[in-house]
Formats: structure tokens, C-alpha cells, sequence
């Protein structure tokens, strides 16, 4: 297990309650749910079902009924023909009671959007089970899925459990820090931030490549091939995802180009923003493959909303795998990744390497010493040949606003980021905004490749990193 060590901690602290606890635990396919699940589980007694995308009730049911033989040693399941959910549960109760008074046991339901069909009835029988029957009996049931809007709209915000659930687990991509453990030391800072700004802090994604190659072969041989295992990902992971896929594609190509806000995304994609569009969005954004944006001292208007794309290898596919799809199937584009390594790509990563860097700001919070004082965060710019604009800005609670500049560059960072700086520091200070007549300003520099010993030693910025200067070791 690499990472997780805040999702264990609070599976940790649910096991440990003295009464019965319902856990519900979504995120994105390929983020690590059914792995850390599978890692918690395995010293402590437990049953755990994985159902199936595209069985019938029935077949899930027989499913389940095997896995219940398996874990109990019985072939009682196997005889009975269960007909009902309802059915195979009143076995499981008499199961768990035999269990009274021993080790607490953990009973997990995987893709449980599968095993529900995708509709609400499973959650009210199962409500009725928790209510008369397990929720004495000292277990910890784990409801898990890889259908946020599943998981969210008919489990979590569904009537039948309102009130029950004892925490809610969104898995989430990795920290930075934690995907750097994945690669041999011999790889160098510079290739591991390249695979990091296309796949993402995705554990599957990292897992997959072959990490004695460099990251020009694991691209060519993973996204440039007929056989690619990546080059179908987007109907895999994200169609999958949802019954309508057709409106969703429209949204994320729309902001695969730029951020937009809902009346602009209304207008490209010809759904109407005051219904459909705005559910479509809140599910792309509980499965993490778009982000909303607050401008900082702006507040959380609907005015000061945009939406962009967030997934790494979402934009990556728009941007180089969906253009080349029809000439990889027939025979392979060899050399694709070399083209973009020396056209398209120096472009495409600068730009991406800033929404990695915002996708973690909470990471860098806790570089600068400051993640406990972080009241809100995001971007800070206005448009206009006056304007200004801030890649990342931090509002502290201690009156400090940490505005920060995100630097990819193939060369070291030199006193020309301070006179940029300057400049949009004095057009901020020029609209004399009232939002800022009792905070203080601090200065940030993330930078991917070195600093000048020039801009360090002037001190003007009270916060600097390096990523390139730091070896592998230190993360982590």
C-alpha cells in the first residue's frame, strides 16, 4: 500500500467504535477503493462481495450467494436458490448473529451501484436490514462504488439512510508525494513530473507503466498503439460512468478548451442551465474529472464560478489520443510521442503542470507551514490589458492573503519572475478593492525547475520550492 495513510486512519477509527458502523466510500475507477479496502480488511474477519457491471439481480444474486459460501464454509447458499435480496440477507443476519460477541466483523459491498442496478430499491431493503438487525449486532458495513452519482444522489442523500451513514470516504487521486514512491530511484524528477501531468496521481495509471522504460516508450507503447491499454480508457472509465455519457462528453470537450461558467458551457452545449446542465456538472465534479473554480475575495456566487478540466489524462486525450484514434487503430502512429515531446507537448505541459500544482494547493499549504490556517483558495484574476492574474492565491484565517506564481520552465527561474510580479501586484493594488484594506500579502514561487540564486537571495518572495532540486527520497 503506497499512501493512504488519512483514509486508514479513518477506517481506523470507525472499526473502533463500540457500536455498528455504515461506512459509504466512492471515487473515480482506477483511484485505489477497492484496493484500500481490500488492505484494511484482510487481518480482521470479514465477508466482502464485488458485484458485477451488467448482470441481472438474479445472477448478482447467485454471486453473492457463492461468496457467502466461500467466506462461511456452508453450502447452504449454493443449495438454496435465493430469489430476493431480502432472502439472501436474512441469511447473512443469522450468519452475523452466530458471530455475537466475537471480533468485530466487517461486511463490504463493492460496486455496489452494480449490485443495486443502478436504481434505489437495494437501499431501502438494506436500510430495513441495518435498522432491525445489524446495526446491533457491532459489525462495520462498507458500502463501496465507483459511480459517484450513484454513490452520492441514491445512497448518501437517499431518504432511507439519511442519518445513518457514520462517515463518508471520497477517494481521491494521491498526494504529489505519494506518487513519487511508485518510481525507481533512477528516474529523474523531470520524467516522473512528465507521467504526472498525463496520468495524473491516478495509483492504476501509475502502477501500470513500466518503470524501467522512459516516459516517451510508456507512451508510445501505452496511448500510440492498437493495443494500447490506455487508448480505449475514455470509454472504459468515463462513459461507464454514466447513463447519458453523450452530455457529459459535451461538457468535458468543451472545457478541455477553457474554463467556463455555467451560462457559458449553457451556450456551447445547448443544455439549458437551469436544470439538466447543473446536475451534470455537481456528478462530473462528485467523480472528480472536472473542478470548480472561486476566485478568492470574490465569494461563492454563482457569478464567480467557472468549471474546468481537471483530469490530467482527460485533457491529455483530447488533446493528443482523440485527434490520432482513427490512424492508431488501423496500424499505430509510431513516433506520435516523440512528435509531441518536441511540438505539441512543451505547450500542452506548462498549462498542465499548473493544474496539477492547483489540484494539490492543500499539498503546498502544508510545504509553507500554513494548511492549518487556509481558509479558502483558488485563483485571483481579472481580465484586461490592466489586468492581473494570480495562478493560486491562499486566504488564511490569520488575515494573510499567499498569492503564488507556478513556474514550469526548462531553465532556471530568474529576477524577471519578481519584475512580472510587480507588475501585477501594482495593478491589483490599483483597483484599490476593499476586500483587501486589512490583509497583509505573501509572495509564493512554485517552481518546477531551479531558482536563481539571484531571486533567492533578494528575498522577495516569503515562500520558495524548487521540485526539480528535490530528490525522491525527501517525498513522502
Amino acid at each position: 500500500m503506497i499512501g493512504r495513510s488519512d483514509e486508514l486512519a479513518l477506517l481506523e477509527r470507525q472499526y473502533g467504535q463500540k457500536n455498528s458502523s455504515l461506512v459509504v466510500s466512492y471515487g473515480r475507477r482506477r483511484v485505489g477503493k477497492s484496493y484500500l479496502i481490500s488492505h484494511f480488511v484482510k487481518t480482521r474477519p470479514h465477508f466482502s462481495f464485488e458485484a458485477t457491471e451488467g448482470l441481472s439481480a438474479q445472477d448478482q444474486i447467485y454471486e453473492f450467494s457463492k461468496a457467502l459460501s466461500d467466506c462461511f464454509g456452508d453450502v447452504l447458499p449454493l443449495k438454496v436458490r435465493f430469489e430476493h435480496w431480502s432472502d439472501i440477507f436474512d441469511y447473512l443476519s443469522m450468519r452475523l448473529k452466530q458471530r455475537k460477541g466475537k471480533k468485530r466483523f466487517v461486511v463490504v459491498f463493492d460496486e455496489f451501484q452494480w449490485m443495486a442496478q443502478g436504481r434505489g430499491g437495494l437501499v431501502s431493503i438494506l436500510k430495513k436490514f441495518w435498522d432491525t438487525e445489524w446495526k446491533s449486532l457491532n459489525i462495520m458495513l462498507i458500502l463501496c462504488g465507483s459511480v459517484a452519482s450513484f454513490m452520492v444522489g441514491r445512497v448518501l442523500k437517499s431518504t432511507a439512510l439519511y442519518g445513518r451513514t457514520t462517515l463518508e470516504l471520497k477517494v481521491r487521486p494521491l498526494k504529489i508525494s505519494e506518487s513519487f514512491l511508485f518510481f525507481p530511484k533512477t528516474r529523474s524528477q523531470n520524467e516522473i513530473y512528465n507521467y504526472l501531468i498525463v496520468f495524473g496521481t491516478i495509483p492504476k495509471y501509475l502502477e501500470m507503466l513500466d518503470h524501467s522504460r522512459s516516459f516517451q516508450i510508456n507512451l508510445e507503447n501505452t496511448c500510440f498503439k492498437p493495443d494500447g491499454i490506455w487508448l480505449d480508457e475514455f470509454e472504459r472509465v468515463f462513459c461507464s460512468q454514466f447513463k447519458k455519457a453523450s452530455h457529459y462528453t459535451r461538457i468535458v470537450r468543451a472545457l478541455a478548451q477553457k474554463k467556463l461558467s455555467l451560462e457559458g458551457l449553457s451556450v456551447l452545449t445547448r443544455v439549458p442551465s437551469g436544470g439538466g446542465l447543473k446536475r451534470y456538472l455537481n456528478h462530473l465534479v462528485d467523480a472528480d474529472f472536472i473542478s470548480e473554480e472561486f476566485q478568492v475575495l470574490r465569494g461563492s456566487s454563482a457569478k464567480n464560478r467557472k468549471y474546468y478540466l481537471s483530469d490530467p489524462f482527460l485533457r491529455f486525450y483530447f488533446s493528443f489520443i482523440e485527434p490520432n484514434h482513427s490512424r492508431i487503430k488501423k496500424a499505430g502512429f509510431v513516433g506520435l510521442s516523440g512528435q509531441i515531446l518536441s511540438i505539441g507537448y512543451e505547450s500542452f505541459r506548462g498549462l498542465a503542470f499548473e493544474n496539477l500544482i492547483k489540484s494539490h494547493a492543500l499539498e503546498f499549504a502544508q510545504k509553507f507551514n500554513f494548511a492549518t490556517l487556509v481558509k479558502d483558495w483558488g485563483g485571483l484574476h481579472r481580465a484586461g490589458g490592466a489586468g492581473y492574474q494570480f495562478d493560486l492565491a491562499f486566504l488564511r484565517t490569520d488575515g494573510v492573503l499567499v498569492l503564488c506564481e507556478i513556474k514550469w520552465s526548462r531553465h532556471p527561474i530568474n529576477k524577471s519572475v519578481i519584475v512580472d510580479f510587480e507588475q501585477k501586484l501594482s495593478r491589483l493594488g490599483a483597483l484599490k478593492l476593499g476586500s483587501l484594506k486589512n490583509i497583509s500579502i505573501e509572495k509564493a514561487l512554485i517552481s518546477f525547475n531551479t531558482i536563481s540564486a539571484s531571486v533567492k537571495n533578494s528575498k522577495y518572495f516569503d515562500y520558495t520550492y524548487e521540485l526539480a532540486a528535490r530528490r525522491v527520497k525527501i517525498w513522502g
